[in-house]
C-alpha cells in the first residue's frame, strides 16, 4: 500500500480478469498497517484441486470504517468491516441511499473451505450479509472478517480530484 494506515488495512478485493476454467474469487488471508495478502480460491465442486492460473485483483483499502464525501460536500460512499458467519446479518447503514452499489469481500481465511460473501436485502437503509460455501460442502462456515463498501450509483469527483463512478452489471457468467 502507498501510504501506511493506521489501525491496519481493511482490503474489498475482486477478481478483474477472467483466465482459470473454474469458478474462483479473491480471498484475504490479513492485512498489516502497510500491506494486504489477497489470494485467488478456487471452488472445489468440480474436482478437489485448488491450483489457479494467475489472475488481476483489483482492490480498495480503506482505514476505518466511515463516510467518504465528494467535493461539494456530498457523502456518496461508506465503508465498514464485520465479523460474519453463514447466518445472514443485517447491516444497517450510516445513511441512506438511492440506488445503493454494494461490494463486499471476505478478507480472512479462518476456515479451511472456500467461501465467498453474498449480498442480499439491499435497500435505501440496509443490506444483508452472509457467507456461503460451495453447494457439496455442508454449508456452515466459521466466523471471518468481511469488508464492505456501499456507494451511490453514479460518478462522483472527490475532493482531491479523484474520480469515483459505481455501478451495477448483470452477468449470467459467475466464475
Amino acid at each position: 500500500l502507498g501510504a501506511g494506515m493506521a489501525g491496519g488495512a481493511n482490503v474489498i478485493a475482486a477478481l478483474s480478469s477472467f483466465a482459470g476454467a473454474n469458478p474462483a474469487w479473491a480471498r484475504g488471508n490479513g492485512s498489516t498497517n502497510a500491506a494486504f495478502d489477497v489470494s485467488v480460491e478456487e471452488d472445489t465442486s468440480r474436482d478437489s484441486e485448488t491450483t489457479h492460473i494467475a489472475e488481476s485483483v483489483d482492490y480498495f483499502a480503506f482505514n476505518q470504517a466511515g463516510i467518504l464525501s465528494a467535493a461539494p460536500r456530498q457523502d456518496v460512499l461508506e465503508t465498514g468491516r464485520l465479523t460474519l458467519d453463514h447466518n445472514p446479518q443485517t447491516v444497517t447503514l450510516e445513511r441512506s441511499y438511492d440506488n445503493p452499489v454494494v461490494i463486499a469481500h471476505v478478507a480472512t481465511e479462518n476456515g479451511p473451505q472456500p467461501v465467498n460473501v453474498r449480498v442480499s436485502g439491499v435497500s435505501g437503509r440496509d443490506l444483508t450479509l452472509q457467507l456461503q460455501e460451495p453447494n457439496h460442502l455442508d454449508g456452515a462456515h466459521v466466523d471471518e472478517a468481511v469488508n464492505y463498501m456501499v456507494v451511490e450509483a453514479g460518478s462522483w469527483v472527490l475532493p482531491d480530484g479523484t474520480l469515483l463512478e459505481a455501478g451495477k452489471a448483470q452477468s449470467h457468467k459467475l466464475s
